[in-house]
């Protein structure tokens, strides 16, 4: 019984930590994890139908499914600050293949590159942003990873001098 729990720890303890490993290092300068093409958005104040706290996965659309109308997440750059943003599309022009300009409801335009995606194609998970966003902070990181890892030396640590007095 007790290595069936030590093992479903340990596998638990990896899982983690190999998802939030693949979650930091995919960070963009918007603080995105951008995975391929999905985006995973904390959402920090209600947006549409998504709560404070949410997880939200979009996925980046092609500029041809961006119609007018539709409601997209999109970086935001006319601040100061690198910020995510949610608008619906007024008019949508495109300019070439990969490239098109989008005006948004405050006749804010943006570029086709900015555009994270489409509102109807994301996947929402309630709550489970605000435990990403601790697990992915210092102190979560902290406790979730670098401590276990820390016990685990010092318990290493400990068998090792025990096998060396056993010897002795």
């Amino acid at each position: 019984m007790k290595k069936i729990v030590f093992t479903t720890l340990v596998s638990l303890f990896i899982l983690v930590a190999l998802s939030l490993t693949v979650y930091l290092f995919n960070l963009n300068n918007y603080s995105v994890s951008q995975i391929g093409k999905y985006s995973f958005l904390i959402i920090d104040e209600k947006i549409a139908e998504h709560e404070k706290g949410d997880l939200v996965i979009v996925e980046r659309n092609p500029n041809s499914e961006i119609e007018v109308g539709d409601e997209i997440f999109f970086y935001n750059t006319s601040s100061e600050e690198e910020i995510v943003s949610y608008g619906k599309v007024n008019k949508a022009e495109e300019i070439t293949e990969t490239e098109a300009t989008y005006t948004l409801n405050n006749n804010h335009s943006i570029s086709s590159q900015y555009v994270i995606g489409k509102n109807d194609t994301a996947i929402a998970m309630s709550n489970m942003g605000s435990v990403v966003s601790f697990m992915s902070s210092r102190w979560g990181f902290l406790f979730l990873i670098i401590f276990p890892v820390l016990m685990l030396l010092v318990y290493q640590i400990y068998l090792l001098i025990k096998e060396l007095k056993k010897e002795a």
